[in-house]
């Protein structure tokens, strides 16, 4: 993959888009900012949006956690949950999401 800093900065997002579709065995859904069957990756069985920009306050975050979590030897997980909601958004890093997956009940 080329390096986003070695190409314009309106192609750095396809790259994104294809680095994501390459972890999920897939490819990049061309065109995919109009009406669509995929997302930003074409799979058979989800729906993959890549959202791209400079500064994430959710990355900050779990950089944070990242770090604590370094100190006791273990692999970061960040759960969010709105008030009043009942469902959970769960943030973690995409290297990690198999070794997470075995700890679910």
């Amino acid at each position: 993959m080329v390096h986003p800093k070695n190409k314009k900065p309106s192609d750095t997002w396809k790259l994104k888009e294809r680095d994501v579709a390459k972890k999920f065995g897939s490819k990049r859904a061309y065109l995919s900012g109009g009406i669509r069957q995929y997302g930003d990756v074409e799979h058979d069985s989800l729906y993959i949006e890549i959202k791209y920009r400079k500064n994430w306050s959710i990355f900050t975050l779990f950089k944070n956690i990242k770090e604590l979590s370094e100190k006791f030897e273990k692999t970061p997980l960040l759960v969010l949950a709105e008030k009043y909601g009942k469902d959970y958004l769960v943030v973690a890093r995409l290297s990690d999401i198999k070794k997470i997956a075995n700890y679910i009940i």
